[in-house]
């Protein structure tokens, strides 16, 4: 029988990253939820988390919004995936922000190819629309 994790869960066992000043993703030792070495850990990705360093792009593309960030979080399935660190999304500018596309990467090289990629596509059919 399968185990359910609660989503609170979840996020505490889940592998938390930050940036080198190269790009490249640093894993934080996991450590004893609660104990002074997780609250220092929890600090300093959350510190990160919060920075505009984690930003690889974000541009208005005609009527969307396209943003692609450094996650901070591994959102792959198994242990033995590579880590999906990255992810674009392009909004509806005058939607409230509703989702049109996601993509997610593991370096920040495929993120901002990837961004490239989604903005090419988006001018591409822009101008076909018109």
């Amino acid at each position: 029988m399968a185990k359910f994790l609660s989503p609170r869960l979840k996020l505490k066992m889940m592998k938390r990253y930050i940036l080198d000043e190269n790009h490249k993703p640093i894993l934080l030792p996991h450590t004893n939820t609660g104990s002074k070495a997780w609250r220092n850990q929890m600090d300093k990705w959350s510190k990160f988390h919060e920075s505009k360093e984690r930003i690889v792009k974000r541009e208005n593309v005609g009527p969307y919004n396209l943003s692609t960030v450094f996650l901070g979080l591994d959102l792959s399935f198994t242990e033995h995936e590579t880590p999906i660190l990255f992810e674009s999304m392009l909004f509806f500018s005058d939607k409230k922000h509703k989702v049109k596309d996601m993509r997610r990467y593991s370096t920040w090289e495929e993120a901002e190819a990837g961004h490239a990629e989604m903005k090419a596509s988006i001018l591409l059919h822009m101008a076909k629309v018109n």
